[in-house]
């Protein structure tokens, strides 16, 4: 069963996570908006490498220090939609609020599927609307939705390649998934069930 820690970083408060497991000495990172040697010296105390970071879209508060692990050696994982962004301060959002943004050269593309990433087994879903590249990562009991599913809420899709019919149908596609603990890009983690019944998006009806 994986562990998951989390880290509030950056300006925006985002959420990284790190998700290990025993008897497993790689660990990866969801999302590196900032504080990404804090969380790289946290696995090592807990005696680990960090093998991957996923990233489930391309702002910059979700990805302003993946330059930091590609530079390390750890492979970047981003959607083929959101890849652009790693090197764009303008396309990142960095630039309007005034953020420092460093480029993230080297990266692979991930797209829907499911694959062993340093011994995770990872579901990647395509969750479309906040961004025209999103993805949400389901790993064992647990989704790690990025800025598409937040306790009782939804991300932004008033932003560049947002799509409010593509918010819609991407909480359609995460229906047929039950029994999930909800790990958000922002704020308190939920769970999938609950999430169903309370959340404006799931409920909504076009």
């Amino acid at each position: 069963m994986i562990k998951v820690e989390k880290f509030v970083v950056g300006p925006l408060e985002s959420n990284s996570y790190l998700v290990y497991s025993a008897g497993n000495t790689k660990c990866l990172i969801i999302d590196a908006g900032g504080d990404y040697d804090i969380i790289s010296a946290r696995a090592k105390i807990l005696g680990l490498t960090v093998g991957a970071l996923l990233l489930t879209h391309g702002h910059f508060d979700h990805t302003a220090e993946a330059f930091k692990a590609q530079k390390s050696g750890v492979k970047v994982y981003i959607s083929k939609k959101d890849a652009y962004m790693l090197s764009s301060a303008t396309d990142s959002l960095a630039s309007g609020f005034g953020v420092a943004y460093r480029p993230t050269e080297n990266y692979s593309v991930i797209d829907s599927g499911v694959f062993d990433i340093c011994g995770f087994n990872v579901e990647v879903i395509n969750t479309p609307g906040h961004t025209a590249g999103s993805l949400c990562y389901k790993i064992e009991d647990a989704l790690f939705a990025g800025d598409t599913v937040f306790k009782y809420g939804y991300g932004r899709y008033d932003l560049p390649t947002g799509s409010f019919s593509d918010l819609v149908n991407s909480f359609k596609k995460l229906k047929k998934y039950s029994e999930l603990k909800v790990f958000c890009g922002h704020g308190e983690e939920t769970d999938l069930e609950r999430e169903k019944k309370i959340n404006p998006l799931f409920l909504y009806e076009d």
